[in-house]
């Protein structure tokens, strides 16, 4: 079944209650205040069916100039607006003030209708109907149909609804593929139930058993019951009146104003930036003014910071960036109302463009470019500006899906259409991280020259540890990112990778005639002590070299093995280890099992450096220590 919401507008007293009577059956004023008074003080609900394939969510609004801010709490999500205007007193001041917030909406459709015509004669009718004409020539309901109706006798009611079917089987519906979004409207505990919220599902489905999240609170809970204009149902969808029963939370802990949505899915932003309009009849805003913002079912206080100019002139349009006093759940698209904050009077309103913004100066011409693309730009080119603008860090899915307001699966497949294009780089973390491909190239950039600059300053060393790049290029960014950064690097031939080093496609250790002096001096004490080294220190402690010459040098023969440290510091130069290991290769030939005192006799040398070097072998599996004894593992000694 389709559901179309239409809400209605107009002035107060001007027959909008009585006419959503008059098509449904029912009394939307539920208050006791507004039976004894007479008049709509807070919205009410009431729907009407068209056999089984369309079902009419009406919003009946406040036309007191009091109560505007109620108005708008029930009149975002609407579909189709009905204008109510008393054919006794023709256009009122809330008449203006409701049609020019149903524009600042972007309500797409709408009908007129000239109610209590019992009241007045035809010549009436019609000067009312051409007053109508003037006040919506060149907006969106231009070409609307004006319907003359009397809710007290039924005239023109039978009309009404066949207007009203056919404008609601125009209307497209909202999709489903959204993220959940219930803005509340009311709040309230039903004994034996629990806690229940109503509102209009803008978009999204809801079903029974789903967890959401209350903002801007933070607040988690779980969905127990659900009822679609008072049937219960399984699910809700977006353009659906709904109520929900909340297991997890108090009633008292919601209220008008929050937001219930899919977890994590919608990050409250105490910043927006946003294309605003400014009223013909409104006086100049200056920056920095103080407003009432109004989104869905909240209201908050926030200071208008003019991106283009000093001052909003009536009638104009801007760039503006909104600084609230309270977070709100905004999605870019959204579309608000800004009154003054006093005199309250509607002054203007507009469309989200940023929910994330960094703060702007007046004038930032780079600003001014970004958000005309985010305005009017095509769905990949607003996404590939929300990457470039997480620079190096990158940005997930979910971020992307909270940042532009478009939906999971679309944004997956944008995505990967702007990967293939070359426009954005995809590192394959959990469901997807992404950054603009200026941003990799600007990673690639600094890892490169740190290492080049890690061989300028260490000229002896083959290479930076991969830690340590990662420290000094991209500490910031995540690990995955990184190791992609070094394959890049070493795909496109500019460094090698050598177990955990990095190093430059043109590093070659290349040794001056002292390093070099130094190199055959410390390989001839090595060589010349054969496995009975002398000590380390003695060797290294040569006065006629630098010492830390010296000991760059000396780890340079470790690194190359020319050097054999064991794990008590002992130090044997390469060869002596290879003859020793021919011994045991040729001494395996007749055994298979030795130990210490035949390895000690074996090898010509004192138990104290018998040890060591058998531990070595263990460590190289060329043995492996039975007991006391080493089984020698013939298949490693080649």
């Amino acid at each position: 079944m389709k559901s179309i919401i239409i809400g209605t507008a107009g002035h107060i007293d001007h027959g909008k209650t009585e006419l959503i009577k008059a098509l449904t059956g029912v009394d939307t004023d539920r208050l006791k205040e507004e039976k004894e008074r007479g008049i709509t003080i807070d919205i009410g609900f009431a729907s009407l069916k068209f056999g089984d394939d369309l079902l009419i969510g009406f919003v009946d609004v406040p036309g007191h100039e009091r109560f505007v801010k109620n108005m708008l709490a029930g009149a975002g999500g609407i579909d189709i607006v009905i204008l109510v205007v008393a054919a006794d007193e023709s256009v009122k001041p809330q008449t203006i003030e409701h049609f020019e917030i149903c524009k600042l909406l972007g309500v797409k459709s709408g009908l007129i209708v000239l109610s209590k015509i019992d009241l007045v004669d035809e010549e009436v009718i019609r000067l009312v109907e051409m007053e109508m004409c003037d006040l919506i020539r060149g907006s969106f309901m231009e070409k609307a149909p004006i319907i003359p109706v009397s809710s007290r006798t039924g005239k023109g009611i039978d009309i009404l609804k066949e207007t009203i079917h056919d404008l609601a089987l125009k209307v497209e519906e909202k999709s489903e593929e959204g993220t959940v979004r219930l803005p509340i409207d009311r709040s309230f505990s039903i004994k034996g139930f629990g806690t229940v919220v109503t509102g209009t599902l803008v978009s999204g489905r809801i079903e029974i058993g789903d967890e959401l999240e209350l903002l801007p609170a933070g607040k988690k809970c779980r969905v127990r019951g659900i009822e679609v204009h008072d049937e219960p149902r399984e699910f809700a969808r977006a353009g659906q009146r709904t109520a929900l029963n909340l297991a997890g939370i108090g009633y008292l802990d919601l209220g008008r104003g929050m937001t219930l949505a899919m977890p994590g899915a919608l990050k409250p932003a105490r910043m927006i930036d946003a294309r605003m309009n400014l009223l013909p009849s409104s006086p100049p805003l200056k920056n920095l003014s103080k407003v009432r913002f109004h989104h869905g079912t909240s209201e908050v206080m926030a200071r208008v910071h003019i991106l283009e100019a000093d001052r909003l002139a009536p009638g104009s349009s801007m760039y503006v960036q909104l600084r609230m006093e309270k977070p709100v759940a905004v999605f870019p698209g959204d579309r608000f109302i800004v009154r003054f904050y006093s005199p309250t009077r509607t002054i203007g309103g507009g469309l989200v463009l940023d929910n994330d913004p960094r703060k702007h100066k007046t004038g930032d011409t780079s600003v001014i470019n970004d958000l005309s693309i985010l305005e009017s730009g095509n769905e990949q080119e607003r996404l590939d500006l929300i990457v470039a603008s997480y620079g190096e860090r990158g940005v997930v899915l979910q971020a992307l899906v909270r940042r532009s307001g478009m939906g999971r699966v679309a944004i997956e497949t944008l995505m990967s259409d702007l990967v293939q294009r070359g426009w954005v780089e995809e590192i394959p973390v959990d469901s997807g991280l992404f950054l603009s491909k200026r941003a990799y190239d600007q990673l690639k950039k600094k890892a490169k020259e740190e290492v080049l600059r890690f061989h300028r300053e260490n000229p002896l060393s083959p290479g930076i540890s991969k830690e340590e790049l990662r420290r000094k290029a991209a500490s910031f960014v995540h690990q995955e990112l990184f190791e992609s950064i070094v394959a890049t690097m070493k795909n496109e031939g500019d460094i090698r990778v050598e177990g955990s080093l990095v190093i430059h496609r043109d590093h070659r250790i290349e040794l001056n005639p002292m390093e070099q002096e130094i190199r055959e001096h410390l390989e001839g004490e090595f060589r010349k002590g054969g496995l009975n080294p002398p000590e380390m220190k003695i060797v290294l402690n040569v006065s006629r070299f630098p010492r830390e010459v010296v000991e760059k040098i000396f780890h340079l023969l470790l690194r190359e093995e020319k050097l054999i440290k064991m794990k008590d510091e002992r130090v044997f130069h390469q060869d002596s280890i290879a003859a020793l290991k021919e011994k045991l290769g040729k001494y395996a030939e007749q055994k298979s099992i030795i130990d210490i005192a035949t390895f000690k006799d074996m090898a010509g040398i004192t138990r104290k450096n018998a040890i060591p070097l058998l531990e070595y072998f263990d460590s190289i599996k060329v043995t492996k220590r039975v007991g006391n004894e080493r089984l020698i593992l013939k298949e490693n000694l080649k």
